[in-house]
């Protein structure tokens, strides 16, 4: 594989640094998620949309985190109760095909 054909996720070196590196990783990958949303909803040619009243979310169920990022769902549990503590992400339930995930952006005070 050459560079340009691999895939990179951000991780936030503030999360790193106070949280650990796997929360940091976990919010990287939600943050990656949230980027390919935006560009589904934001895309002209295609008319599906991931925002509502509360923002731009993602679809994810833990079988698709699991398989993404290897994370049994106890960890993605916690990690998501992490991060919603820390005001990052809010959840909405859904009866089928995965809850909607908003992922809010690192205040720069944090």
């Amino acid at each position: 594989m050459t560079q340009s054909t691999l895939k990179f996720i951000k991780v936030p070196k503030i999360l790193m640094e106070k949280y650990g590196i796997e929360i940091a990783v976990f919010y990287g990958y939600l943050l990656d998620m949230r980027m390919l949303s935006e560009n589904t909803t934001f895309n002209p040619d295609d008319n599906r949309s991931f925002m509502d009243n509360d923002g731009i979310y993602s679809v994810l169920s833990y079988e698709k985190i699991t398989n993404d990022t290897g994370l049994s769902e106890r960890k993605i549990r916690a990690y998501k109760k992490k991060l919603t503590e820390l005001g990052l992400m809010k959840e909405k339930r859904q009866l089928t095909g995965g809850n909607k995930i908003y992922l809010f952006d690192i205040p720069v005070s944090q």
